[in-house]
């Protein structure tokens, strides 16, 4: 284990997975605790990271800084930001990646001690401030992921992708935005099921008060929602664009449609059934508590 005052490093003469990388054109990045080498010959820019944030070894150790390269821009690191930190740099850097192949090193600091969480994860967990900390890494890594599914970046782009251009090409790309929690198999089966519907700009796909026996997913193009309020006056509540989706408050509150939804542009959705949706919802617990949040923010914006 090396220490801050440590005047060695790792072995010059290893190559890292960094080196390997780099030398075949991928990005990369370091971001979190390093621990193999303080002088700046040692650190991640110097063994194959074009950049590293991180505390570069444990967090007891003094002094704790933390570091933006070969930058110290805290000599003392605020810890209960930190987490935060780490996702929102990992997350700038796989959207500045989607041109080209990357990796991402990303050892969190935590839940090594000195604990310490975010205002947002404080006080939450039934463990103490031990499992705020776990839940706050746990939200970490399911904001990366997330930002890995929706860009599709790095080997996963299409060979003729470009800056602008979506990255999501086919029915199953699209579900698995909707539904990551499903596995491959199920994901698949889904998107065969899966209806696709097509409108021009200005029709309207649902009206409300129709029945609500469509979940839809949009594909290309944005749509209008709006509600009429108790005096009759149309109000557009929000629009969306491809990758969202709506349809799910009247299913699973099992009344008719509460707005109505108008396409912008040209419209090309994918559709299930209600029984397809309600279906696909047993299948993963999370998915299920994810979906009923969101239809209780969504009626919470009634007029």
């Amino acid at each position: 284990m090396l220490r801050p005052q440590d005047p060695g490093g790792l072995n010059r003469d290893e190559t890292t997975m960094g080196d390997m990388l780099k030398a075949r054109g991928y990005r990369t990045m370091c971001i979190g605790k390093w621990h193999l080498g303080r002088p700046n010959e040692y650190l991640p820019t110097s063994r194959g990271f074009d950049e590293y944030f991180g505390i570069p070894y444990s967090n007891d150790m003094n002094p704790p800084v933390l570091m933006h390269n070969t930058d110290v821009i805290e000599q003392a690191a605020d810890l209960e930001s930190l987490t935060r930190r780490y996702t929102e740099q990992a997350t700038k850097f796989i959207e500045a990646s989607k041109a080209s192949p990357f990796f991402l090193y990303m050892p969190h600091t935590f839940p090594h001690i000195p604990l310490a969480a975010s205002a947002k994860f404080r006080g939450k967990s039934p463990r103490g401030l031990y499992g705020d900390v776990v839940e706050e890494v746990d939200w970490s890594v399911g904001e990366v992921l997330r930002i890995l599914r929706a860009f599709r970046t790095g080997a996963l782009c299409p060979a003729d992708w470009a800056p602008g251009a979506a990255t999501l090409t086919s029915e199953d790309d699209w579900l698995e935005k909707v539904f990551p929690n499903l596995a491959g198999p199920e994901l698949e089966s889904l998107a065969e099921r899966a209806e696709k519907l097509s409108f021009d700009a200005g029709d309207t796909i649902v009206a409300e008060g129709d029945p609500a026996d469509r979940f839809y997913v949009i594909a290309r193009g944005e749509v209008s929602i709006t509600r009429r309020s108790p005096e009759g006056d149309e109000i557009e509540l929000e629009t969306l664009g491809p990758a969202q989706f709506f349809g799910e408050v009247g299913i699973l509150a099992e009344t008719r449609r509460t707005a109505t939804v108008r396409a912008i542009h040209d419209v090309e959705l994918l559709a299930l059934s209600w029984q397809e949706f309600q279906e696909t919802l047993e299948q993963s617990d999370r998915t299920k508590r994810d979906f009923s949040e969101i239809v209780q923010e969504r009626l919470a914006a009634k007029p």
